[in-house]
């Protein structure tokens, strides 16, 4: 119950949502000829801010920006263990290879691996959708592993995890790592901050190594559409919302 809660949490929250939802709430009560109550009056209006300041002022790039350098690359040791890559890098298909905008997360861990042989590579990501449990993503792993020819022996692969808290949980219960074994663990660097609270929840000390970057060090101004900027507002939110529903019921 907690993960479709969890969910609908983040479906109801996210900024892009809403404000449209709450712009055709208000032009189907102006269709329909039905004066809007106060409080639909005020949701307009402060939807209508928010998306004229989304289109004028980076406020995607400073929302972001927040927390891709929160937690900032642990300089990598000369000895490791094992190299975690979080799920979400990989499209949800039974039948055949898909990748999407974090396929950095890929990348760099097999990037790490090649650069730490002895080390176990664990890639833990299950389906993040609450109606096709049924479907996950190691059907892309695994094809994408085999495209590049990595070594299946050396790889781990925790398919069962649903989101951010299951992925530390399972993949620890299914490794076992030691006391002192070194582990980097391998995100987008919005998602780390979450990631590193969650694996400390659950005593599991790792290096962080963010990629996936979506904001510079300089503001890109131009090209950007506007459609790009709330994703990127939507992006943060979801995970300031899914930073403090998790301090909320202990998970970090």
């Amino acid at each position: 119950m907690g993960f479709f809660l969890s969910k609908l949490a983040g479906a109801l929250t996210t900024p892009g949502n809403w404000a449209i939802g709450v712009l055709l709430a208000a032009l189907w009560m102006t269709v329909s000829r039905r004066p809007p109550g106060r409080v639909l009056s005020w949701a307009v209006r402060f939807a209508c801010v928010f998306l004229l300041a989304v289109w004028a002022l980076p406020v995607d790039w400073v929302f972001l920006k927040s927390l891709e350098h929160m937690v900032p690359a642990a300089p990598l040791p000369a000895h490791v263990d094992g190299i975690i890559v979080l799920g979400g890098w990989a499209a949800t298909n039974p039948e055949a290879l898909g990748v999407n905008d974090a396929t950095e997360r890929f990348i760099e861990g097999v990037g790490l691996a090649r650069r730490y042989p002895a080390a176990k590579l664990v890639f833990t990501g299950g389906s993040a959708d609450p109606f096709r449990q049924d479907i996950g993503e190691f059907t892309s792993v695994r094809l994408a592993l085999d495209r590049i020819g990595f070594p299946m022996d050396r790889v781990v692969v925790e398919e069962r995890s649903r989101d951010t808290w299951e992925n530390a949980v399972l993949s620890k219960q299914l490794v076992k790592p030691g006391p002192d074994e070194v582990w980097i663990l391998v995100t987008s660097a919005f998602h780390m901050p979450r990631s590193m609270a969650v694996f400390r929840k659950v005593g599991w000390k790792v290096l962080p190594y963010p990629c996936d970057y979506r904001t510079g060090s300089v503001l890109q101004w131009s090209g950007r559409s506007f459609l790009e900027r709330i994703d990127k507002i939507d992006i943060a939110a979801h995970e300031w919302v899914g930073f403090l529903g998790y301090w909320a019921i202990g998970r970090i």
